[in-house]
Parts: C-alpha cells; structure tokens; sequence
C-alpha cells in the first residue's frame, strides 16, 4: 500500500515516531523461510535454435550440485505435457567466455514449440531446492526432402529422397493441387534403408505436394508436377 506523507508542522513528528516503531518491529530476528533455498540461475536463455536442437545456457548457482530440466511440448510455459527430464552435475559443466554453463539438447521435432524450466539442487537435500526459471523457444522446419531430379519425374510417377540423416520417418502424405485429395504412403525398411520413395499412380499435369512425417512431425515438404 502506497503510503502519502503531509509535510505539516503538527505532524512531523508523530511520522517520526511510527516510522521507529516499524523499524523496531522489523529488528526482531526473525527468517523469511520463503529465501531459505537455493537461488535460481539469474540468466537462462537460448542459442543457436535449429530445426532439431537447441544449445541452453545458464548461470551458475552457489552451492548447487545438480541442474534440473523439463521440457514441454507445444505450449507456452504451461508445462501441462512433459516430454523430457534432464539433468547435469555441476562437476561436470564449465563456464565459456561468457561465464555461463551451456548444454546442447538434440532430437528436438522441427517446427515445435517447446518450454524449458530449469531448478537448482542438492544432491543430499540440505538446501531446499530453488524455484523455476523458464524460457520458451520454436524449433525451425525440418527440410530433409532433396530436390526432386527432372529425370526422375514422369507423366505418373516420381522418386522422392530425403537426407539419410532423416531415417526416423514413418510415412509421406501426397495432396494433389487439382482437387485437394490426399494420399499416404507408408515407409518400409528397404525405404529407409534406401532414403527413396518411388510412387506410381499420379496424374499428368498435375502439382503434388508431398510431406514426410516421423508418425505426427512433419520432417520435411516439396511441391513438383509431374508431366
């Protein structure tokens, strides 16, 4: 509560007075329980964002031994669908330049967005552990289709390749321009082996657009015609 002072001669001194009475009240040797913890790293922030993985980095908290993530999916801060727990030692993180600790976490999905709250903790629990700090941050799209080679494009087929680095992929889904009907292949072991897909079946002088999934993360997507 915003408190107004009036500067009148009468009343000086009794705004003296309760303002020794509030100091004295105050100097009674009592603890803020709710500071009795671990604090949170002051800076958690994000770098280098790409489609699959995300470096975070973070300061280091006295007398912490350990760092806790949680990482939810397709939320903002909310946290109501945890997908992954993560957690470092102090003893085994290093400071860089910029005297922060910085981790990389891989095999994120591409064009998803992610919250990450991190906490500070002991390893024998005679600190409190801290409260949260979190960010939120959105992958880029995957791209692992390849351009599609004029040759092997035809009047009622076409050869699809993706980045063999794309193995976890699941199926492709095949929507025609002309009356938006949609198609989907599903991958076999000799497909992924391979990293191509030949499908048959289409129509000529008609614009497809093809997407590869792993089950429901889009991976990649290209549009071609064929002849």
């Amino acid at each position: 509560m915003r408190t107004k002072l009036f500067f009148h001669k009468y009343s000086i001194g009794l705004l003296f007075l309760v303002f020794g009475l509030s100091s004295c009240n105050k100097d009674n040797g009592t603890i803020d329980q709710s500071f009795n913890r671990l604090f949170r790293p002051v800076t958690f922030t994000t770098r280098a964002v790409t489609a699959t993985s995300v470096q975070l980095a973070f300061s280091k908290v006295t007398n912490a031994d350990k760092y806790i993530f949680e990482f939810s999916e397709n939320d903002s801060l909310s946290f109501n669908k945890i997908v992954g727990t993560l957690q470092f030692s102090e003893d085994t993180l290093t400071l860089d330049a910029t005297k922060l600790y910085a981790i990389r976490v891989i095999h994120l999905k591409g064009g998803t967005r992610y919250s990450v709250r991190v906490k500070a903790a002991t390893n024998n629990g005679t600190i409190p552990e801290s409260k949260y700090d979190v960010v939120t941050f959105v992958t880029k799209t995957e791209q692992i289709i390849k351009a599609i080679l004029p040759e092997e494009t035809t009047s009622n087929s076409v050869i699809l390749h993706w980045d063999a680095t794309g193995a976890n992929v699941t199926h492709i889904v095949l929507t025609s321009s002309t009356d938006g009907s949609s198609q989907t292949f599903n991958l076999t072991d000799s497909d992924k082996a391979a990293s191509l897909k030949l499908i048959g079946n289409l129509s000529s002088l008609t614009t497809y657009t093809a997407q590869i999934y792993n089950v429901d993360n889009k991976r990649g997507e290209i549009t071609f015609s064929t002849n």
